[in-house]
């Protein structure tokens, strides 16, 4: 073999190589990489479940106060929502009965409210109590919104807290999410859909 064309061979081989162990790091340094990310994302996700268990047992705190009594007013519901705000992650919370269509002018007007809500909508679920309150004498229907509804039909039908798709929170535009736990009235049956969507009385949001 001429000595040229064995250099050129030995190049060759050489560059071969190189490009092997080249792919080869490559390839460990990304499943690497894909580890340490599958794993923060894991601890991340852990993390926020647990945040999100807490908050909702804060939540579930208020709703105690409805079950024992049925209805709050503005001082009592203050008071109670002291606790769940003492939570970083909890920027507001709120109580949105649920009014059916009949109920609404008079709700409005003992209220000094205007309900966001379409003029046909059957039931709405104002938010009428919230802490830090609100001044805008128009009053959000968390059922009528397409973002939250679906989440709040959710938790009147498991009778679970269930929560909404990311939102943008019109306090400050951040990105946040809504959770509802559903209160229902006492001594009536709650078996199926149908009973725990008769027996609501509302959110705590």
């Amino acid at each position: 073999m001429p000595a040229r064309l064995g250099l050129l061979v030995a190049l060759l081989a050489c560059c071969a190589g190189t490009a092997t162990l080249s792919l080869a790091s490559w390839r460990a340094e990304s499943a690497d990489v894909r580890a340490a990310a599958k794993e923060h994302a894991g601890a991340a996700a852990v993390g926020l479940e647990e945040r999100s268990s807490a908050a909702v047992l804060a939540l579930q705190g208020v709703r105690a106060a409805y079950d024992a009594s049925g209805s709050v007013d503005a001082q009592d519901f203050a008071t109670h929502a002291r606790v769940p705000l003492a939570r970083p992650e909890i920027v507001a919370v709120g109580w949105a009965p649920r009014v059916p269509a009949a109920q609404r002018d008079a709700l409005e007007a003992s209220e000094g409210i205007r309900i966001s809500a379409p003029p046909a909508a059957r039931y709405t679920y104002p938010l009428l109590r919230q802490e830090p309150a609100g001044d805008s004498p128009d009053v959000l229907d968390l059922g009528s919104d397409p973002s939250l509804g679906q989440a709040l039909r959710a938790a009147r039908t498991t009778g679970e807290a269930r929560f909404s798709a990311p939102v943008r929170l019109e306090r400050d535009g951040s990105l946040g999410l809504f959770a509802f736990v559903p209160v229902f009235a006492r001594d009536l049956p709650l078996d199926t859909p149908a009973q725990r969507r008769d027996a609501l009385l509302g959110v705590v949001v």
